[in-house]
């Protein structure tokens, strides 16, 4: 199953978790419900609750928060993987190639670069679908 979402979607989405979350957590503290860096959290007190979906929401709902950050992670292809990929490609030199081989190398690791970026949004975008349809 194919499934892209636009960058609006996908802010949908993440609006809709962030906002399970202040309901949960009463309190939304730094991006995606992360305390900012000078806050010193107390300690978490234990929760006695009756519901026995708790749990399970709240595990859906910090899957949902890393699925937000990966996605903004791979808005682009992270800078390392790229120049890992480039490193590979430049290293490909049998004898006597050409300038039309080294360009069609390029091409194939431009299109593999691509690919990968695309299969790993469409896993997010297919698992932030699932953590919503779950929080629904």
């Amino acid at each position: 199953m194919d499934i892209t979402f636009s960058p609006d979607t996908r802010r949908s989405i993440g609006q809709h978790i962030k906002s399970r979350q202040v309901l949960l957590r009463g309190h939304t503290g730094g991006i995606l419900g992360r305390p900012p860096p000078s806050f010193q959290p107390a300690p978490i007190p234990k929760v006695d609750t009756t519901n026995p979906d708790f749990l399970d929401l709240v595990k859906t709902l910090k899957a949902g928060a890393r699925l937000l950050h990966a996605a903004k992670n791979w808005e682009h292809l992270p800078l390392l993987i790229n120049r890992n990929l480039d490193h590979i490609a430049s290293s490909i030199k049998p004898p006597m190639a050409s300038q039309q081989f080294r360009q069609r190398i390029d091409q194939a690791f431009e299109n593999l670069k691509k690919s990968i970026q695309n299969s790993v949004q469409q896993s997010n975008d297919e698992n932030l679908l699932a953590c919503n349809t779950k929080l629904l």
